[in-house]
């Protein structure tokens, strides 16, 4: 076994050193002209790439079948990994007329030139990577609770083991919470309620040996205790109003309402009650004749609430109603 591991070791250094795989260099000319004619001829437009000291030229060829139109062009760049990459760019004759991205063997950005960009020596440098573990691909989101996320992907390779790691949307990798995930899916557990988060995967394919990231994928857990809504009338009375709600999902059965005489804001003071009857509620002890403006939410218990929600509008009835449609009759000269 000792002297498995070296060889081992000896074993995967060479191979990472005599790894090859093809870059992808994408050309955009967004009024869809070409590079090797015209105004872009004459401005020597082009997009210097160097590998390991040998430089090759690349421009736009065709341009777009409909005059205008962006036309983009793809080529293949074979490179070794560890090779040093270079790039100089001679810009197009308008101005934020053409671009360039360098994308690795595994379709991930490695560079993107900005907007405007004028013509530049060494726009771009680094060393080319070929990777031996591959980076998933088709990240997906499942079964999202108030607390958890079932994360999945496609495995282009054969590991058995992968980096999840995830934060709050915009967070940079690294800098977030890692799982070790052993099986695909993996259910992230122990989240935030009400929460937009972003996830990476990569792929372990042991012995040090970790795939470049995919993603992020994002997605926002469900609220742990959900508002009510759609309010609908029950029967009122001189001095109650009933009413239902949807539950939105919600088994609490622990509402608490508050209420004041139309027009009434939540918060400013009004009266309070209490039940456990949800999503069903009486309000009791209301003036006859008036309008009132209700607003609940849910206890879920240990302190988590639901967000109010309201104003639902309702009157009271009066407590003597007015009389109508007096009838005459038996008239004579004396008496009705």
């Amino acid at each position: 076994m000792k002297k498995l591991l070296p060889l081992l070791l000896v074993f995967l250094v060479t191979s990472l050193a005599m790894a090859q795989c093809d870059y992808t260099l994408e050309l955009t000319d967004n009024f869809g002209s070409d590079w090797d004619s015209g105004d872009n001829l004459a401005s020597n437009t082009g997009v210097d790439v160097t590998v390991a000291g040998v430089t090759t030229t690349y421009v736009i060829v065709d341009p777009s079948p409909t005059p205008n139109m962006p036309v983009v062009e793809n080529y293949t760049i074979t490179v070794n990994n560890g090779d040093a990459l270079s790039i100089d760019y001679r810009a197009t004759f308008f101005p934020g007329d053409g671009g360039f991205r360098l994308l690795d063997s595994e379709g991930i950005e490695v560079y993107s030139s900005p907007i405007n960009q004028p013509s530049m020596m060494d726009i771009f440098t680094g060393t080319a990577t070929c990777p031996t573990c591959f980076a998933v691909t088709a990240l997906t989101t499942n079964a999202i609770t108030a607390s958890s996320a079932e994360i999945g992907w496609t495995a282009t390779g054969a590991e058995t083991a992968w980096e999840v790691e995830y934060g709050p949307v915009g967070f940079t990798p690294g800098s977030g919470t890692t799982d070790n995930a052993t099986s695909n899916p993996w259910t992230i557990n122990g989240l935030m309620s009400d929460t937009a988060y972003d996830v990476y995967v990569r792929a372990d394919c042991g012995m040090g040996d970790i795939s470049s990231n995919q993603g992020p994928i994002s997605f926002t857990t469900t609220e742990s205790c959900p508002a009510p809504g759609a309010f609908t009338p029950v029967t009122n009375t001189a001095t109650t109003v009933q009413v239902i709600w949807d539950a939105n999902g919600n088994q609490s059965l622990d509402y608490e309402i508050e209420y004041g005489v139309s027009p009434y804001t939540q918060g400013s003071g009004g009266q309070t009650t209490q039940g456990g009857t949800a999503p069903f509620a009486e309000i009791t002890g209301l003036t006859p004749n008036t309008s009132y403006d209700f607003y609940v939410r849910i206890d879920c218990g240990m302190g988590d609430f639901s967000g109010w929600s309201g104003p639902y509008t309702s009157s009271t009835l009066q407590s003597c109603p007015d009389v109508s449609s007096i009838n005459f009759s038996n008239i004579d000269q004396t008496s009705v």
